[in-house]
């Protein structure tokens, strides 16, 4: 079976959902990690989760460059104000081949309020991977794969 270099193929998760594997990438924040990004074509950015933040080692108290957002989202019911990454790249792995997206801003989710946080809220867990990525593709499904075309 040949294989298109210009193909990212991920997995469809629990529920149904498509995932894709990548590597989000910020040179001034010193950034270069893996995310598992769910693909939501129902998001306009692209979301790097609260508990990916951590693991990544985004520090929101001390990082000039993570700047508070000044533009109000809508997750669920709950309103938040997202931090941005600016400078952000996410590569893909196209059959062994690289394909590296220029986002610019990500949004970081904040830390959730002490009082509503709750082990599985998928808020904090989830990254998201937008339309502002996703509108340079085209997106299809196989029984047990999500694939971006480019």
């Amino acid at each position: 079976m040949m294989t298109d270099s210009k193909k990212i193929v991920g997995d469809i998760g629990i529920g149904g959902l498509g995932y894709i594997n990548a590597i989000l990438m910020s040179r001034p924040n010193r950034i270069y990690s893996p995310i598992r990004f769910c693909v939501d074509t129902g998001c306009s950015v692209t979301i790097i989760s609260h508990l990916d933040a951590l693991r990544i080692g985004l520090d929101y108290s001390y990082n000039k460059n993570l700047q508070i957002s000044d533009q109000q989202t809508i997750n669920g019911v709950r309103a938040f104000i997202p931090y941005i990454l600016s400078c952000a790249e996410i590569l893909f792995n196209s059959g062994g081949t690289p394909i590296l997206e220029y986002v610019g801003n990500i949004h970081v989710m904040p830390p959730p309020p002490i009082t509503t946080w709750t082990a599985n809220d998928e808020s904090s867990q989830i990254s998201l991977l937008g339309v502002d990525v996703l509108k340079k593709f085209t997106i299809s499904f196989s029984q047990n794969n999500i694939i971006l075309d480019k």
